[in-house]
């Protein structure tokens, strides 16, 4: 049998190419430690020994003030109410997605949440109650409504909706595992719908259930948007928003500001690593399940999830979206929705340099998340080629807050040693910070390219005497780029629309899109914030469904 044999490269050949990797390598942990480690461990260092950046020691009594135990106990409540409720709508509709031949229409339903900013849902339900609101304008109970949405559960239930597919999906994707042989084995034996129910899916799509209520704790905890529209409307603070606080309003306290971010941060990344070790428990069968599920609903069941479908239909997606359009349409939002008071002048003003800084948000986002894009994917890619290590140490923004990702950049950029780095305060350090956010998507996206791709390749190109870099060139990277693409699209959308670090790290005198709609909803111009929201999801909407293609066509 033939045996197939490296050729042997040229030594000054291989010297280059291990010097090539090297300085690649060094390279890319600079920047994972530039734009991940190096602000954490600055967070951390801030609220554990402050002398180190010339700040003042952080008494105890600060730490257990009144309004910050408030703060806490409201931060675990609002994470255990939306990780409930979250549970309950996720799990219910995966139910009746693995029950009915219309699943492709509730995955899109539960999809749509990821295109709306929980701010901007805030804000867009905000419009629609109250007794001058589009629901009591249309004769509908708005009055009431906005008692119910301006109240803890009132809170707690658009943030579950915001949060609801994470369980979704997971639960969805466990039932197609679970082998459907054992569910007509309980229907074969006698077992009722009820029964085959509660004693073999449930508990088979128990650890899916649980991972998933995990991650809605998780972000239910760490989430700024809504409870800055609501919560701070009801004096209802959390943890979130007080750092926003204490790190941008008089008198600016970074020290506590520092502390609080480092204990959400332990806190999230612990609850993160419970649902990660959860979900590796998730996969009881690998083989594809050749018959289709018993029915399992009866009619009245069946029709009350349909119910509970609709009603969260109205939720996250009609009335939200009804209010949005609708308010930028308006050219007086107090004359309400009359034909003579629609107009389309709100979206020409993108167009038109009378754009009130319209114009400018648009411009400021769409560099920034351009850039983000761009330098994730790079990064992204060379570290899921790189080694594993490195891909897992790319991936720790996952489950860090936001608010602490933002503090550690103002921590890290704004110590005594970086003054003669002109970053911190100007538009580059918001680019920096959507990178490192955001940069796990674009690892993931690389690394299941890179997994689709066999490895004999590659493996058939160096045999033939192509180089490393040859081979990646004409072998790796066509093949990856569609992935890379939709890593790059997916950065861009959601950096496009980011909202904490876009407030809390953008120079005097930008905006972007999301302190664009926030600016003009305070100043009485709610109007121009929707036409602008509507935009934003809208192009988010365009860039995830391209992505989406680009990996299906590729996978």
């Amino acid at each position: 049998m033939a045996v197939a044999v490296f050729p042997a490269a040229p030594a000054g050949e291989l010297t280059a190419a291990r010097w090539l990797a090297a300085a690649n390598r060094i390279l890319l942990w600079a920047g994972i430690l530039l734009l991940i480690l190096y602000p954490l461990l600055m967070v951390v260092t801030a609220a554990f020994v402050p002398p180190f950046l010339d700040d003042q020691p952080l008494k105890l009594s600060e730490f257990f003030t009144g309004r910050l135990l408030t703060a806490w106990v409201n931060t675990f409540r609002i994470g255990l109410a939306v990780s409930m409720l979250s549970l309950a709508m996720g799990g219910l509709a995966a139910l009746l997605a693995a029950q009915t031949e219309r699943e492709g229409w509730i995955d899109l339903l539960m999809s749509v949440p990821f295109l709306t900013p929980p701010f901007l849902a805030s804000l867009a339900w905000s419009l629609a109650v109250g007794r001058g609101g589009y629901l009591s304008r249309f004769g509908l109970p708005g009055a009431a409504l906005e008692n119910g949405l301006f109240s803890f559960w009132g809170m707690a239930l658009l943030m579950a909706a915001h949060y609801a597919p994470i369980v979704y999906f997971a639960v969805r994707a466990q039932i197609g595992r679970i082998p459907t042989s054992l569910l007509w084995a309980g229907r074969i034996s006698g077992a009722n719908s009820g029964r085959i129910i509660v004693q073999i899916l449930l508990p088979m799509a128990l650890p899916a259930l649980l991972a998933g209520g995990f991650l809605a704790f998780a972000s239910g905890i760490e989430e700024y948007g809504t409870p800055l529209v609501i919560g701070n409307r009801i004096g209802f603070p959390v943890i979130s928003t007080e750092i926003g606080r204490l790190v941008s309003v008089y008198p600016i306290h970074l020290t506590l500001a520092s502390a609080l971010a480092s204990t959400l941060l332990v806190l999230a990344g612990g609850v993160y690593f419970a649902s990660h070790i959860l979900q590796r428990h998730t996969n009881p069968s690998s083989k594809n399940n050749s018959q289709t599920m018993p029915d399992l609903l009866p009619l009245p069941l069946r029709i009350a999830l349909w119910s509970l479908l609709t009603a969260y239909a109205l939720l996250t997606v009609i009335i939200p979206y009804g209010s949005m359009l609708l308010t930028s349409l308006l050219r007086l939002v107090s004359v309400g929705p009359a034909l003579g008071n629609l107009t389309f002048e709100h979206y020409a003003q993108t167009l038109t340099s009378e754009s009130s800084g319209l114009r400018d948000a648009l411009v400021a986002s769409l560099s920034l998340a351009l850039l983000a894009a761009a330098l994730g994917t790079l990064i992204g890619v060379g570290c899921a080629r790189a080694s594993t290590l490195l891909a897992s140490v790319a991936l720790i923004p996952v489950a860090t807050p936001a608010i602490t990702m933002a503090v550690g950049f103002i921590r890290g950029w704004n110590a005594p040693w970086t003054a003669w780095l002109p970053l911190y305060g100007s538009a580059l350090i918001v680019a920096f910070f959507y990178t490192a956010q955001f940069l796990p998507y674009a690892v993931q996206y690389a690394r299941a390219g890179l997994a689709a791709i066999p490895p004999s390749y590659e493996w058939a190109a160096r045999v033939h005497g192509a180089s490393a870099g040859k081979a990646a060139r004409r072998i790796i990277a066509p093949l990856l780029w569609p992935h890379c693409l939709g890593g790059a699209i997916l950065i861009f959308s959601i950096s496009f629309r980011e909202l904490v670090g876009s407030v809390l790290l953008r120079p005097p005198g930008m905006q972007t899109v999301s302190t664009y709609i926030l600016r003009e909803f305070d100043q009485g111009n709610p109007a121009a914030g929707m036409a602008m929201g509507m935009i934003a999801v809208v192009a988010a909407l365009v860039c995830i469904t391209v992505a989406r293609r680009l990996v299906a066509r590729n996978p």
